[in-house]
């Protein structure tokens, strides 16, 4: 008994020790987050005159051949020089810019004519007064604009004077790639933006600048000997929730195949349904997802995404279905009217998957696949990027799989006619950086069981 109100207090002490260090862990680890929470707050800035390791802003012309021209019907009597800059701001702070902006003051007249990718916020002085607006130059109404400005023709002139100056803020748009700037011990995150100014010189002078921003630093950088402490001090409770977790993992693992597997069957079976109604495309739906989905990959789609295409593509020609034995199977010429009917099995099989939640995607891959590149396709006459870009790689797979195999009215292409049928019809009927893909990837595709 003695032996274990002794082993009871020993296990008492040990919590209390356990304890204490857990809250002085915990204490240094609060201290370190309110440390990392005022560095993220400060607003810094930069000027050419700064000196700083953090970051650096140069603002120059571009430089390229087709980077500056001329204008003469600006203004009357008078010769304007065109001239694109750029301004390359780079992050060496080993953590990511999370926000900046860049005000140029102006030293002499010139005139404004674009920016991108971000909005220019203009301060102009019109006889003594300020007016100031933020516009998006590449984007805009003319109607709308309250600045002094001109029109010459389909060109967009503000006049900017002496000590005007205009404040960039970068575009938050993920795909535009200005926010954040993103740095790393062995990398500097570097951003350019471009705009155009028309001056009477050939340059125009933009060294009166500064570039205003904010800096993040993740809580647990610079923490490794706190992180590690914390993770020793709850690796035991960890363990105990990872047997739990084990435990509930294998219970459910069985339900989750079962549900997959129904997933794919019931995929086949709706893909099955639709070939079925064309006697010389048999397993075509099958062929297609898989095609699709190496192209997926080869654009650079990770695995989820690519199966997902696998997925929609096996319904693309579900609205099949709808359309008349007859007409898919004919073997002659189709007359204008039979096409048109065949037209509808991308709207009806988008009707029919509209409702299904558990594929991404599928509506826009059955509805726009015979979409062209150049607009020339069908049910909407979208072109480039208005099509999705999984209806893109289906058009491709699909394009393949019908070269590569019979057809009532023509026999299969040779390898060599394919390859220059995807030539002559990139950017016309199909998506070019797919076409690129389907050759990188040509051996894997054609591998795919025909």
């Amino acid at each position: 008994m003695d032996k274990v109100k002794a082993i009871k207090k020993v296990i008492k002490y040990v919590w209390i020790v356990w304890g204490i260090i857990c809250i002085f862990l915990l204490f240094q680890f609060a201290m370190h987050g309110y440390r990392v929470r005022k560095f993220n707050a400060k607003v810094r800035s930069l000027n050419p005159t700064s000196i700083t390791t953090e970051a650096e802003l140069s603002i120059h012309p571009r430089g390229q051949l087709t980077d500056s021209w001329e204008k003469d019907d600006a203004i009357p009597g008078k010769l304007l020089y065109a001239k694109i800059y750029e301004a390359t701001i780079v992050n060496h702070s080993g953590t990511a810019m999370t926000d900046w902006s860049i005000r140029i003051r102006i030293k002499e007249d010139c005139y404004l004519n674009n920016a991108w990718c971000g909005k220019l916020e203009v301060h102009q002085f019109v006889e003594g007064k300020k007016i100031v607006q933020k516009l998006d130059l590449r984007n805009y109404e003319e109607s709308k604009i309250k600045l002094e400005h001109n029109m010459v023709g389909q060109d967009l002139m503000i006049p900017l004077h002496k000590n005007d100056y205009i404040i960039y803020y970068p575009s938050k748009k993920q795909s535009d790639g200005e926010l954040p700037i993103r740095s790393g011990r062995s990398y500097a995150g570097e951003v350019n933006i471009g705009f155009i100014l028309y001056n009477e010189r050939e340059e125009s002078d933009l060294s009166d600048y500064a570039l205003t921003y904010q800096l993040h630093k993740s809580l647990f950088t610079g923490t490794e000997g706190v992180t590690y402490a914390i993770l020793f001090a709850i690796m035991f409770w960890l363990f105990l929730f990872l047997l739990f977790l084990t435990f509930i993992i294998f219970r459910f693992e069985g339900r989750i195949s079962m549900q997959e597997n129904i997933t794919s069957d019931a995929l086949h079976l709706c893909a099955a349904l639709g070939d079925s109604k064309m006697v010389f495309a048999k397993g075509h739906s099958n062929r297609v997802a898989s095609y699709a989905k190496i192209l997926a990959e080869g654009v650079g789609m990770d695995e989820r995404d690519s199966l997902d295409v696998y997925r929609a593509a096996m319904l693309h020609d579900v609205g099949n279905y709808y359309v008349s034995d007859l007409i898919l199977s004919k073997p002659g010429t189709l007359s204008n009217e039979e096409k048109e009917i065949i037209k509808t099995h991308t709207t009806m099989g988008a009707k029919m998957v509209s409702e299904l939640v558990a594929i991404p995607y599928v509506s826009e891959a059955v509805l726009f696949h015979h979409e062209w590149y150049d607009g020339n396709g069908y049910p909407t006459g979208k072109r480039g990027d208005e099509i999705p870009l999984i209806a893109r790689l289906i058009a491709v797979a699909e394009a393949y799989d019908a070269m590569s195999h019979h057809r009532p009215y023509r026999k299969k292409l040779t390898e060599e006619e394919i390859f220059e049928e995807f030539k002559s019809m990139r950017a016309k009927q199909f998506d070019p950086v797919v076409v690129d893909a389907f050759f990188e990837r040509y051996e894997k595709i054609k591998g795919v069981e025909q």
